[in-house]
């Protein structure tokens, strides 16, 4: 049982950790606040700079997808049901690299805006566009 609890007291050490930046992330946010800035939107734009250093061919399918259905959406036409699989190669002068702030805006921190880093397995967006 050693073995446990060295690995549970790892745990506790680094939530400590995790709940101390949180809180110094919240008071960034607030001074940035206090100098006018919107935190929400700084939030989105975080969560978009995270996600294009992680995996920036995944979010520039992601965008272009979403302009192609607000574009069809706004004209009140249908998208064809496409293979997902295949359409980043081809579309990839099409990109729009921008944040998906309009679908995204539901799951956002309350306090910061940021978006949180959700496995695409357990992302109920990314099955919906799949």
């Amino acid at each position: 049982m050693t073995g446990l609890r060295s690995f549970i007291d790892r745990v506790l050490r680094l939530k400590e950790e995790q709940d101390a930046l949180t809180s110094d992330i919240r008071e960034v946010y607030a001074e940035a606040k206090s100098s006018g800035f919107d935190k929400t939107a700084m939030g989105h734009l975080v969560a978009h700079l995270r996600k294009r250093e992680k995996d920036p061919v995944k979010l520039q399918e992601l965008s272009t997808f979403f302009e192609l259905y607000l574009h069809e959406y706004d004209n009140g036409t249908e998208v064809a049901n496409i293979d997902h699989a295949h359409t980043h190669e081809a579309n990839a002068t099409e990109i729009v690299n921008e944040p998906l702030a309009a679908h995204e805006a539901e799951t956002a921190d309350p306090v910061t805006g940021e978006l949180p880093d959700i496995p695409a397995h357990l992302d109920r967006r990314a099955r919906a566009a799949a």
